[in-house]
């Protein structure tokens, strides 16, 4: 058996909580936790692909949680350019992830989909 702090998974928890858990879980729990960050990994590769205005808007957008109108009005450009920046970014990713014959983890499956 581990022990584990329930406040390190979820970043909702303000407070410890702490809980035991099986060897199986324990291990289940890190895999998934390595492979989420091989998934990160991979995703800032496939960014660093990217063209240098399409990655600037991929982390503007989903790295800062800036909206689109917001980083059209910081680059003076319209926001239908923006967005359609965005879309081909990360088509080009999906792509790349493809030609890598990447898979994202279970983890991220969820959490994007």
């Amino acid at each position: 058996m581990k022990t584990i702090n329930l406040r390190w998974i979820y970043p909702h928890y303000r407070h410890d909580e702490f809980v035991e858990v099986s060897d199986e879980v324990w291990e289940a729990m890190r895999q998934a936790q390595r492979e989420y960050r091989l998934t990160l990994v991979r995703l800032a590769e496939a960014i660093n692909h990217l063209s240098e205005t399409q990655a600037r808007r991929i982390r503007a957008r989903y790295l800062l949680g800036m909206k689109v109108i917001e980083i059209a009005a910081i680059e003076g450009v319209i926001p239908s350019c923006v967005g359609s920046s965005i879309r081909a970014g990360l088509k080009n990713i999906r792509k790349y992830f493809e030609k890598k014959k990447w898979r994202v983890s279970r983890e991220w499956e969820q959490w994007n989909s």
